[in-house]
């Protein structure tokens, strides 16, 4: 942004490939944004967001990342003025700082098809869904608010929060956790199966963020409807 703080904002207007740099940042203050309303940037280079002085980090448009998007300051993944869900598929690295905080929301798909996540931050998706095709989350569980999630990897592992009203909405792979949690707000989490699935990774029922017997938060509830629980070296924990 320039010297009155007004926020910089880069529009694309068509399918853009980055295998450079594309940086988003503040200088001296306020926030930075780059949109890219219904189109899609395919990154084989970086995407950095800086810390800066702070302030707002947003991408409006649908990524594919075979390279590395590093989250220094915390992003935002909002869908503005679109008609289709936004699609974020990676295959690349993803790092999150700590402290900090990725949010992919308004419904998003969102494929982990190979490649690394590594949250030593918070990855946190609103609604849409989640698949885990292949590759590694590490650090921090992913959290998926409200998310149909489908572990079903062939490959690698990853370990996910499912919070609210979430949905199994595939197998688990012998490598994927899937932990049925309140989140921060301590809303109640139901995970409902509405066919059979396949569990031979982990499904754990528990309750985090300062919520438990001797607490006054709200109670939890954790629901399976339909659920077929097939064990082949699974594990079902609380």
């Amino acid at each position: 942004q320039d010297t009155i703080f007004t926020p910089a904002r880069l529009d694309v207007f068509d399918t853009i490939t980055n295998e450079g740099f594309l940086t988003l940042t503040s200088d001296p203050g306020g926030g930075a944004s780059t949109r890219a309303s219904a189109n899609l940037i395919v990154n084989t280079g970086t995407i950095l967001s800086a810390v800066g002085n702070g302030g707002l980090r947003r991408i409006n448009a649908n990524i594919t990342n075979e390279g590395t998007i590093d989250v220094q300051q915390s992003l935002s993944l909002p869908r503005e003025d679109l008609t289709d869900p936004s699609t974020y598929t990676n295959t690349g690295l993803v790092t999150i700082a700590a402290t900090k905080q990725l949010t992919i929301e308004q419904a998003p798909i969102v494929s982990l098809d190979g490649g690394t996540i590594s949250a030593t931050g918070r990855f946190v998706q609103i609604g849409g869904s989640f698949t885990h095709n292949a590759g590694t989350a590490t650090g921090n569980p992913l959290e998926l608010n409200g998310v149909a999630i489908d572990p079903s990897a062939t490959s690698g592992s990853a370990r996910m929060l499912a919070q609210s009203a979430s949905t199994l909405a595939g197998d688990v792979a012998s490598g994927d956790t899937v932990t049925v949690v309140n989140d921060s707000a301590n809303t109640a989490a139901v995970l409902t199966a509405s066919g059979s699935v396949t569990n031979a990774g982990t499904l754990r029922l528990t309750s985090g963020n300062g919520c438990g017997a001797a607490s006054d938060c709200r109670t939890l509830h954790f629901v399976l409807e339909m659920f077929r629980f097939l064990a082949l070296g699974s594990r079902l924990s609380s």
